[in-house]
């Protein structure tokens, strides 16, 4: 794909931070009915651009900002 002077402005998706992120939550034991492990993961990686969060019953994690 030739470059333009529009696409050359755009920022990359992944990052070494997201990669890192990635990697971290994939790597996290969290089983099926015990996955408190990864949700902290997720948590602390998006607790910088949510004012808060709530954790439902069935474990989702949900930020709002």
């Amino acid at each position: 794909m030739k470059k333009t002077k529009a696409t050359s402005k755009l920022k990359p998706i992944i990052n070494k931070k997201s990669l890192e992120f990635l990697s971290e939550l994939f790597n996290t034991h969290s089983p099926s009915g015990f996955e408190y492990t990864g949700q902290k993961v997720w948590l602390d990686y998006i607790k910088p651009y949510i004012d808060e969060h709530f954790i439902d019953n069935y474990a989702t994690v949900l930020g709002n900002y």
